[in-house]
């Protein structure tokens, strides 16, 4: 464990890691439970550490309350890397909260008042920045927590856009999911965020807590849409894929989204305002904070479904959700007891739809790939070691001078004692004040091994972006869905089929048993009570085989029994069919239609999210190939540096 200082001068060891980022990592702070420290995995820039300072400067009860605002700088000895804020303990990422797996993982007991909650303490938390003059900027779902208590909380507050003392600090980064369409194309480096385009943001987050994970950008385009179809593709063109209007424009949402009648006419409003209004008509974060609070007090439980709530006046449409196989809410340990499937998913997703998004699919065009390759900039040779001080040479010189005395002194004067003296005297000197290399030659593998591990990450992160390995994987994806939804119906059909093959066989066996020699005239009393020693009683037990290892039977009898099992066979065939148990074949049937429905989603969005990713390869390969080249040229400089001869580093022990 590292021990570094913070700002007032006390001891912070660095504990157990938290998370991982993209420019540092968290840690626990061994002194301090209540809080953490972000070390940063590069020297801290000068504007850097000028906007952390100010942060510091500026915090108060009511940041500290909402994120997880810096609080103090974090120095190894003068060298500042980082800083300490407060530990949120027991909290999620938002995008946990939305989607139904995760949230019945961590959230088991959270329902859609909850996810209203929710979201009005997530507008409070943006209001209570925009009123000190703080900008979010890079909102987006990973930077928002959520604790058990529906308590939300923004982090990474050093990317967050502050004033202070006449100079502005920047946030430099965004995700164009939650970028309002005037930044689509910004360059986020020179331009100044302004509050409303953190409400874009906001009222995006909003929507997906309140219609369980689904984006307002993300649906179905028409035939011949230009563009690529991303979602920030979408977000510069507004379409708002649920607004009454966009049928007009051929836009569809998701199958199996909720619509805007699950929300208050007010909330659909300020939906529109937010997303097709001007930017100066964005809701404030207080307005969504007070219609949240007010559609909260309007919600109550479904009297069908205990995991459900739904607004006062309107049908639950959670329920209709459920019917069609989709379970956005579910009680710990809840049974599925409604029998009624809407299979109308097999008309929506047929195989002429299945080909037709395929075909979509096929015009995505992937990425063209790149040799990984990189060559060094300029050749690299080892670093001259400066061992040679000035002290070293003259006690090299006396040395040798020493060495021819003694060789003098040994062939002229004939004093070999004295010779062997001097000599020693001679080695001495050459020990004691050698040029010994050990402690730059083992800085130097240091040095090369850091660099390697670094290069090794870089270069394979290179390679996936230069390969296009995420289009790959994606497409490969999206054909095993393929393959899945066309034996989809197959799968199905012999799944009833073999549940009505078994009831048939279960009637069978209940009717044969009913058949016994009580009921025939076929044997006397005699040959029943021999074939009941034999295990033969009635029609069931009558089979060629078993007949065959009766001993003594005749052909006529044998035959007669035959005829007699092929009458009651032919008995049965012409009574009515009695059909599979409708619990079973309801199981059945939910269980196809939801995987159906699931598959068709992400199928359907799959030309999308083709496009999307192909357009973030192309974003990201620039600066991929330049981190792996920064990369290479340290590792293949370190290397360089430790080709040292062996006549300038060898050492004596």
């Amino acid at each position: 464990m590292k021990a570094l200082r913070d700002s007032s001068g006390a001891r912070a060891t660095l504990g157990e890691r938290v998370g991982d980022g993209g420019e540092g990592t968290v840690y626990r702070i061994v002194e301090r439970p209540d809080a953490v420290a972000k070390i940063y995995s590069r020297p801290m820039s000068a504007e850097q550490l000028a906007k952390l300072a100010a942060m510091v400067r500026a915090a108060d009860d009511g940041l500290r309350t909402v994120a997880a605002w810096p609080t103090g700088l974090v120095y190894d000895g003068a060298r500042p890397v980082g800083f300490t804020m407060p530990l949120l303990s027991a909290q999620h990422p938002l995008h946990e909260l939305l989607g139904p797996r995760s949230r019945q993982e961590h959230f088991p007991r959270a329902h859609w008042k909850f996810l209203i909650h929710t979201g009005a303490n997530l507008a409070r938390a943006f209001s209570v920045l925009h009123e000190r003059g703080v900008v979010v900027g890079d909102v987006n779902s990973n930077n928002v927590v959520v604790c058990p208590d529906s308590t939300a909380r923004l982090i990474d507050c050093d990317s967050f856009q502050v004033r202070a003392g006449g100079a502005l600090y920047r946030c430099n980064v965004g995700v164009p999911d939650y970028q309002p369409p005037e930044l689509q194309t910004a360059d986020f480096a020179s331009v100044e965020r302004l509050p409303q385009h953190d409400l874009f943001g906001l009222a995006v987050m909003l929507f997906q807590l309140l219609f369980v994970g689904k984006h307002p950008f993300s649906g179905v385009l028409p035939p011949g849409v230009a563009g690529t179809g991303a979602i920030g593709a979408n977000v510069a063109a507004r379409r708002f894929f649920y607004h009454p209007q966009a049928r007009r424009r051929g836009l569809r949402p998701p199958p199996g989204s909720p619509t805007l009648s699950a929300v208050t006419p007010e909330i659909a409003a300020l939906f529109t305002r937010a997303f097709l209004g001007d930017p100066d008509q964005r809701p404030s974060a207080a307005t969504w904070c007070r219609a949240l609070e007010d559609i909260e007090t309007r919600t109550v439980r479904c009297k069908n479904n205990a995991a459900h709530r739904h607004l006062r006046d309107a049908a639950c449409p959670w329920c209709a959700l459920d019917r069609s196989g989709l379970h956005y809410f579910t009680l710990p340990g809840q049974r599925i007891r409604s029998y009624g499937v809407d299979e109308s998913i097999w008309e929506r997703c047929d195989d002429r739809e299945v080909a037709r998004i395929w075909a979509e699919i096929g015009t995505v065009r992937r990425p063209a790939p790149l040799d990984p390759q990189l060559t060094p900039m300029k050749p690299y040779k080892a670093s001259p070691l400066r061992l040679w001080t000035r002290a070293r040479v003259r006690a090299y010189v006396a040395g040798a001078v020493v060495a021819v005395a003694a060789l003098a002194a040994a062939l002229f004067v004939k004093l070999p004692l004295l010779a062997i003296l001097i000599a020693g005297a001679a080695l001495g000197l050459g020990a004691v004040f050698r040029p010994d290399a050990r402690a730059a030659v083992s800085h130097a593998w240091r040095r090369a091994s850091a660099a390697r591990a670094v290069y090794a990450v870089a270069m394979r992160d290179w390679e996936r972006e230069a390969r296009g390995t995420r289009f790959l994987d994606e497409l490969a994806r999206l054909s095993k869905i393929r393959t899945r939804l066309l034996a989809a119906r197959r799968q199905h059909d012999a799944e009833i089929v073999a549940l009505q093959r078994r009831r048939d066989a279960l009637e069978w066996e209940r009717f044969a048993a009913s058949r016994t020699f009580a009921n025939t005239r076929i044997v006397d009393e005699r040959t029943r009570r021999f074939l009941a020693g034999q295990g033969i009683t009635g029609v069931a037990q009558i089979t060629r085989e078993n007949l065959h290892r009766v001993p003594g039977i005749s052909r006529d009898l044998r035959n007669a029994l035959l005829r007699w099992r092929d009458n009651v066979e032919v008995e049965f065939l012409r009574r009515p069919k009695v059909p599979p148990d409708p619990k079973a074949m309801a199981r059945v049937k939910l269980r196809h239609a939801r995987e159906r429905m699931r598959d068709y989603r992400a199928f359907s969005e799959g030309p999308d999210n083709l496009k999307r990713i192909a357009s973030e390869i192309a974003e990201r390969r620039p600066g991929a190939r330049a981190h792996a080249q920064r990369a290479a040229e340290e590792l293949w400089r370190a290397e360089a540096d430790t080709e040292i001869s062996p006549f300038l580093y060898k050492t004596w022990t």
